[in-house]
């Protein structure tokens, strides 16, 4: 039997582990094209 107390602490903390994860994949994934965007604006810029 699980209490009404244990319920909402285990689904709080997955929760916290799923937005933790998720912040972690969007800077993989957001960094590597902020870098692209970066190199190709200098360059842009040089012409």
């Amino acid at each position: 039997m699980i209490n009404d107390i244990t319920l909402p602490s285990i689904a709080g903390s997955v929760f916290v582990c799923t937005m933790a994860f998720m912040g972690v994949l969007m800077s993989e994934i957001v960094t590597p094209i902020s870098k692209l965007n970066k190199i190709r604006m200098t360059a842009d810029l040089r012409g």
